[in-house]
């Protein structure tokens, strides 16, 4: 199907589906500045913890990191991963690419940790996750082979997100 086809199917749905899998909220220690790289400021953010939440599964963040790109445009790229178990002791890797951008001054406010609207930027994220097969962790890997998005919000000490599953 080539993308003039998509705009005169008047049969197909016109929206992505998804169900809510979970809310997350990661404690981030202080960043580290990098520096000037050839692609932007590279910061890399310790993820130190947290906990989330939804109705097939929970449990806690143990640790991780994200190593954010602050491009010139000054646009946030982020690249996560974390380490989750649930609450019947599983460990599963989440790993994220995302973007949050908005205006210099609302993403200046962002960096020092001040209060702004979360309509007044965008923040949006496409985890995936990866667990083994094996014991008490196989009720789990249906976690392998579905496709996620999420929105975030950024806090002065953490960051919450809103995870869907793709349908």
């Amino acid at each position: 199907m080539s993308p003039s086809d998509s705009q005169t199917d008047t049969k197909r749905d016109n929206f992505i589906e998804s169900v809510h899998l979970f809310d997350i909220e990661l404690a981030a220690a202080p960043r580290i500045d990098l520096g000037e790289t050839p692609a932007g400021r590279r910061f890399l953010i310790p993820v130190t913890g947290g906990t989330f939440a939804g109705h097939k599964i929970s449990g806690k963040v143990l640790n991780g990191e994200d190593r954010m790109m602050v491009r010139n445009d000054g646009s946030h790229s982020l690249d996560v991963r974390v380490t989750l178990m649930t609450d019947d002791d599983c460990p599963i890797l989440m790993s994220y690419s995302g973007a949050r951008n908005g205006d210099p001054e609302v993403m200046r406010k962002l960096a020092a940790g001040e209060d702004v609207g979360d309509a007044t930027y965008y923040f949006r994220i496409a985890p995936q996750f990866e667990t083994g097969y094996t014991g008490n962790a196989e009720k789990y890997a249906w976690l392998n082979g579905i496709l996620c998005i999420g929105y975030g919000k950024r806090l002065e000490k953490t960051v919450l997100y809103s995870i869907h599953q793709v349908l």
